[in-house]
């Protein structure tokens, strides 16, 4: 079939008039390559440490450095499926791209990815086939090398690509895929997680702040989060596969036909156990060892790592019980984070000291510490939310409210966290924010400065946070009769709160109104456009939006003016 030369010959016209090569050219040129003489050519030199490029030539980008390795990759992810699967059931085509990865030689960054993406698209055709030749051809020591190049996102995919092929965190469309028992039995006998906090610690230590440094630390935690994600999943997938008796092949991907029930449900059990240990909600303390490592050495972008790795877990599992898909929600639903979130409470009045005395503006590595906060009073337990309580962590919500006025994501955080403790019914969680924060006069006060100089950003924020606690008394007064004084409102702010609520507080709350589309009477549904027309509704709630913001901005008489005379109104109406 040719010399390697030859072969070289057709790669670099393949880079260089990819886009104009006929239709008929191309069928050859994929029959030629499809040959398995011609895979093992390409894949010995997909593998080569020599550059593509002479020295002779001018290159003007990687790609053209590396342009066989380039179009090599592309013919294997994108060619004929036929490719792939000789590869990924051939030991002879499998083994070198194995060696690669793995070994402890020095390896361009590039022609890694290149690899690395290979066999992510093997284990997409025989994933059984190629993990079980990582632990055949290494002794175990596979994933102990791979974390070594954690660095690369490539490799950080593929280690999460061999526990399933999709993940449900996937955003645009919630998917999970057939657990590959291979694959978790060596991610679970390598013992990953503790890999991956010992290479999150080694880089955080480091000391140096290069770019490797920084996403070897970023794909460690995020390949902890994902990794847990899609354990969870697996682990109810399984279950259900237990409970209703049914055989291996419902949720491995290539479970043998030969197998007897006891021996599938046996090795079913296996799994489950190795995807339990694999779980951080399960077994947290390697996410808390990498926490510990980034607060210890205090550098932002490293805590960032830490907790945004914390943060995609809980906001993914929160994101999963909203969407259409039943089975998806009813996974999520379950879960189970009790372990998780008592690992995070511990570590939060740590990560409050690393953010009670910044000043603005705030970096967004240090706004993922904030989120985390909020993410525990909004998903946490009961016994979570008042464990944050019990550490201040509201009064640091507060105070970071406050002194960030142009912080409008930090605000959104905070006025989260203060609806979900108002919308459970448990009084310790009223009284911390009420009582102890005195959270009606910090309302007012700011409301009084905001009327001075105002921040639309801010502005929006505070009146949403006022009318969540507004409401919010105004519904336990009615409820408990105990109008027009009670602990959660100062005395001496009574006629203020009554003020505000009367006069900016309704007028926010009727500016908010939803915009209604109507279409003209008489339409068909059939050939008839639907029109938007003009909304009386939504053009009131604009109107008053706009009046009250002028009314901020300057008379500020006629909002007491206004305030005093409906409260009178109310209080005659009562009496």
């Amino acid at each position: 079939r040719g010399s390697t030369d030859d072969l070289k010959g057709v790669l670099d016209v393949m880079f260089v008039l990819d886009d104009i090569l006929g239709e008929k050219t191309q069928e050859k040129l994929a029959a030629y390559l499809s040959h398995e003489r011609v895979v093992y050519k390409m894949i010995l030199l997909l593998t080569s440490d020599k550059e593509d490029a002479s020295e002779l030539e001018v290159v003007h980008s990687t790609r053209e450095i590396h342009r066989h390795k380039y179009v090599i990759s592309c013919f294997i992810l994108y060619g004929p499926e036929d490719v792939r699967q000789k590869i990924a059931s051939t030991e002879s085509l499998l083994k070198p791209l194995l060696q690669f990865v793995a070994s402890e030689i020095p390896r361009d960054t590039v022609v890694l990815e290149f690899v690395a993406r290979v066999l992510g698209s093997l284990l997409h055709e025989n994933a059984d086939f190629t993990v079980a030749h990582m632990n055949v051809h290494f002794g175990g020591k596979f994933i102990p090398h791979l974390t070594g190049r954690i660095g690369s996102k490539a490799i950080a995919e593929l280690i999460t690509r061999m526990v399933s092929e999709h993940g449900f965190f996937n955003l645009e469309a919630l998917l999970f895929g057939p657990v590959n028992r291979f694959g978790v039995d060596l991610l679970h006998r390598s013992n990953l997680h503790a890999l991956l906090e010992q290479r999150f610690v080694e880089a955080v230590d480091s000391g140096v702040y290069l770019y490797e440094t920084v996403c070897a630390a970023e794909n460690c935690a995020d390949v902890a989060a994902n990794i847990t994600l899609r354990a969870a999943m697996g682990e109810f997938q399984i279950e259900n596969a237990l409970d209703e008796d049914v055989s291996l092949a419902s949720f491995s991907s290539s479970a043998a036909a030969h197998q007897s029930k006891d021996e599938a449900r046996a090795q079913a059990e296996y799994v489950l156990f190795a995807l339990r240990a694999l779980s951080l909600l399960n077994n947290p303390k390697s996410m808390g060892g990498m926490i510990d490592a980034a607060v210890r050495v205090g550098t932002p972008w490293a805590v960032a790592a830490a907790v945004g790795a914390c943060v995609k877990i809980l906001e993914e599992l929160d994101r999963a019980k909203f969407t259409k898909n039943i089975q998806v929600k009813m996974q999520a639903m379950q879960v189970k984070t009790a372990a998780f979130e008592r690992m995070l409470v511990t570590k939060v009045p740590v990560l409050m000291k690393l953010v009670e005395n910044i000043e603005p503006p705030l970096k967004m590595d240090y706004f993922m510490v904030v989120k985390l906060i909020s993410l525990c009073f909004r998903l946490g337990s009961l016994e979570t939310v008042q464990n944050l309580l019990n550490c201040k962590a509201h009064e640091l919500l507060m105070t970071l409210f406050v002194r960030f006025e142009n912080n409008t994501l930090l605000q959104r955080e905070v006025r989260l966290a203060v609806n979900s403790c108002l919308n459970k019914d448990k009084k310790e969680f009223h009284e911390g924010w009420l009582i102890d924060l005195k959270l009606v006069s910090v309302i007012l006060d700011a409301w009084e400065k905001l009327r001075g100089q105002p921040k639309p950003g801010y502005f929006q924020e505070l009146m949403e946070i006022g009318l969540c606690v507004g409401n919010f008394i105004r519904r336990r007064r009615l409820v408990t009769g105990t109008q027009p004084v009670d602990p959660y409102v100062p005395k001496e702010r009574e006629d203020a709160f009554q003020r505000y609520c009367a006069g900016p507080l309704d007028l926010f709350q009727k500016s908010r109104t939803k915009p209604l589309l109507h279409r003209p009477s008489g339409a068909s549904d059939v050939g008839m456009k639907k029109e938007e027309v003009f909304d009386e509704d939504e053009g009131e709630a604009l109107y008053i939006m706009t009046r009250l913001t002028e009314k901020l901005m300057g008379d500020e008489e006629e909002f007491e003016d206004e305030g005093s005379a409906r409260v009178t109104e109310e209080r005659a109406k009562q009496k």
